[in-house]
This record gives C-alpha cells, sequence and structure tokens, in this order.
C-alpha cells in the first residue's frame, strides 16, 4: 500500500455534485482531490433539468460564461402542459420565474458533467477515475482514506476533510455511518420517444404518469417518465421496447408510435434522507444526503447549491483560517432545506399516484383550478427554481469569504 502526501480535502465523486465541489474547491485554492470508481464521464442523460437556481449560482461563482454556455445547449422550456383524463391540457406558465433564466432547462447530465469538467480542468484538475473508496477512519484532526484503483492497486491518504458526492450508495455515508431513512416507490421507466409538442407534458390519471420531456440536438427525440401502479417484479434495469409498448398503450388512451428507442432502463425511486449531513470531518452532498421522486427536476440542482455552499465554508476553514465552526452552517442551512425538497416532492407524488377513490375523483377537478391561478403559478414556479436559496447563498458566500480576505 503507497502512502500519498496529504490532501485538504478528498471529493468522493464525479456526478454534477461532485464535479461542482471540486471546481469550486480548486477555484479557491483548496488542495483538492476527486475520486470516482467509474470509467468516466456519464454518457447518458439522466437529470435534464437545471433550474433557474443553479444558473444564477454557477454563472457567479465560475463566470456567466458557463451558464450561457449551458443554456444555449439545451432547450429553454417557458411552459408545460398537464392532461387529466379526457379534460382540456393545463398550461403551466414557467417564464413567471423571476430570473433572467425564466424557464427550466433541459440539458442532458453528461452536457452538464462536460460543462463542469471543463470548469475543473482550468484549475489543473482532473477526475480520478476508475479508483474507489474502500474505507474511512476518523482520528478528530484528520480522515484517512483508503483508496484502491481498477488493478487493485491500494493507496492511503490522509484528508483534512472528505465529501461524499458519490449517489444513493454512497460508500462514504456507509462508512460514516449515518442511516439514510425512507422507502422505495414503485418501478418507473424512462427512454426518449417522438411526441406531437415542443413543451414538456404530462398525462395524469389513475393508472399512473407519463412524463414528456423535449431533449435538445436531436429534432423528435424527448425523455419520458413512465410511472405505473404496477407491481415491481424485478429488479432488473432490463426492459425490451415490446414490454414497455404494452405498458404505454395501458396509460395512454391515443395509440403512440415510437419510431426509434435511444435509451431504456427500469429503475427504482426512492425518497430518503441522511440523518445529518456531517459526521465529524466527512460531510454528504447530493444524493448521498438525499433522494426522492424526479418531480420538478430537484435533486441534480439541490446538490449543485450544496457543493457551492460547501466549498466555500472548506475554503473559509483552509485558506483563510475560519474557525470549524463555520462548517455547522452547511448542515443547519441545507438539510432543512433538503427535508422541505423531499417533503414536497414526496406529497406530489403520492397524490398524483393515489388510487384512493375519492382522491382520484377530485384530482382532475381540483388540481387544474388550483394549478390554474396565476399567482399559485408562480409561487411554484419561483419554489421549484431554488432561486431564493440560491440568491441568499451567493449573497452569504460573498459575505463569508469577502470578509476573510
Amino acid at each position: 500500500m503507497s502512502v500519498n502526501e496529504r490532501t485538504e480535502v478528498l471529493v468522493v465523486g464525479a456526478g454534477p455534485t461532485g464535479l461542482t465541489l471540486a471546481a469550486a474547491l480548486a477555484r479557491l485554492g483548496v488542495r483538492t482531490r476527486v475520486i470516482d470508481r467509474g470509467a468516466g464521464r456519464t454518457d447518458k442523460s439522466k437529470a435534464i433539468g437545471v433550474q433557474a437556481g443553479s444558473l444564477e449560482a454557477l454563472g457567479d461563482f465560475f463566470g456567466d460564461e458557463l451558464s450561457d454556455k449551458m443554456v444555449a445547449a439545451g432547450f429553454s422550456a417557458r411552459e408545460f402542459f398537464a392532461e387529466f383524463g379526457q379534460r382540456d391540457s393545463l398550461r403551466f406558465d414557467l417564464s413567471q420565474i423571476p430570473s433572467r433564466f425564466n424557464f427550466i432547462l433541459v440539458l442532458p447530465q453528461s452536457y452538464t458533467e462536460q460543462f463542469l469538467e471543463g470548469e475543473l480542468a482550468k484549475s489543473a484538475l482532473a477526475v480520478q477515475w476508475r479508483k474507489e473508496l474502500v474505507s474511512l477512519e476518523q482520528n478528530g484532526s484528520t480522515v484517512t482514506a483508503r483508496l484502491q484503483d481498477a488493478a487493485g492497486q491500494a493507496e492511503e491518504l490522509e484528508c483534512d476533510f472528505v465529501v461524499g458526492c458519490d449517489g444513493a450508495h454512497s460508500t462514504v455515508r456507509h462508512q460514516a455511518g449515518i442511516p439514510f431513512a425512507g422507502s422505495a416507490y414503485e418501478g418507473n421507466f424512462v427512454l426518449r420517444w417522438p411526441w406531437p409538442y415542443n413543451a414538456g407534458r404530462a398525462l395524469i390519471s389513475e393508472r399512473g404518469i407519463v412524463g414528456c420531456f423535449p431533449m435538445p440536438g436531436e429534432q423528435g427525440a424527448y425523455r419520458l417518465i413512465v410511472a405505473a401502479k404496477v407491481p415491481v417484479e424485478t429488479a432488473s434495469p432490463d426492459i425490451s421496447p415490446e414490454e414497455f409498448c404494452a405498458l404505454l398503450a395501458r396509460l395512454v388512451e391515443t395509440p403512440i408510435e415510437i419510431s426509434r428507442f435511444v435509451w431504456l432502463t427500469r429503475f427504482r425511486l426512492h425518497h430518503r434522507i441522511a440523518r445529518r449531513f456531517a459526521s465529524g470531518r466527512v460531510y454528504l452532498a447530493g444524493d448521498a444526503a438525499h433522494i426522492h421522486s424526479p418531480v420538478g427536476g430537484q435533486g441534480m440542482n439541490t446538490g449543485i447549491l450544496e457543493a457551492l455552499n460547501l466549498g466555500s465554508k472548506l475554503a473559509a476553514v483552509s485558506r483563510h483560517g475560519a474557525p470549524l465552526a463555520v462548517l455547522d452552517r452547511y448542515e443547519q442551512e441545507r438539510l432543512p432545506i433538503a427535508r422541505s425538497i423531499l417533503r414536497g416532492t414526496d406529497i406530489a407524488f403520492q397524490f398524483a399516484l393515489s388510487g384512493n377513490p375519492l382522491v382520484a375523483g377530485l384530482r382532475p377537478i381540483l388540481l387544474p383550478r388550483i394549478l390554474g391561478t396565476r399567482w399559485i403559478q408562480r409561487r411554484l414556479a419561483t419554489a421549484i427554481s431554488q432561486v431564493s436559496a440560491a440568491r441568499r447563498e451567493i449573497r452569504e458566500r460573498h459575505r463569508l469569504l469577502g470578509d476573510l480576505k
């Protein structure tokens, strides 16, 4: 086993949250290493919604060029439609978001990671792929991380801090002994498909939900999310086109012709949150700290904002001599936000899928009336955008780092 020189922060996981954190730390002069057990950046669309709050926060930290490049590469969705059975569509006006980014940016996660990895490269830092965390040990003033590469070569690294951005099955969270409470929803399916609308759309019925989102870069390419109320009989991600089309036919009354499958997979949705976001000198962010339904496109965006919040605090302690107590504010500020988002997405998801006869009967009557009100749409659009939290944390970051210069 080799022993490397000490680093200030080890970031475990190189998805959007880990890349944002590592790029922010490197930009602020913190000695950082970022590792990921994967072979490289994802080539899948995965998380596709970038919110106004994330675009504002990323632009403030890394420069407007980054957020503007992301916008140019994606599809700016300023409206969304919901259909309840045979009733008229409900139009949701996203242009009410109080930001110059008055839309939800539809951008494949592969693109988002590409742009963030570009910011990382500006600081001459690169992800160490095919390297995974095996174990952690804290002794009060440092954390000893034991790593292993794809060839089985072991390495021991002394760190001031370790941050787990390593997803729902986080090794960091397990090693830190932090409970991850919650449960799973029923099975869901994801792919792209042709659709006759140039806008996002959701079909909601007592049988389930079909969500459709136009994808950038290819005419007629769409992300489709199907949440069907059927028993989950397999944990396998594999699903055949025939099986998917049969499932879709149960949920959509009008026949849909799918010309080409680009990506087709089955996965389970969970709603879980870590009991705490820190244990000693070990921290959690992104999916390692919380996972929930895709309602509102909140997951990746919450992780990006957590990364910028924690990154500024770690830099204040590591580079500017701020007291360790500054880091306590990370959990104090971000855990309530994550709990609120999980609670809100869970209520919305459960209500949309509820098989209760009373709820199913009232859903197509009450939801259009409530959500069709302009001021409610503005409040919801603003909440989903996370602009309020992003701007509050931008101001806090400027005060914290400004005071320490």
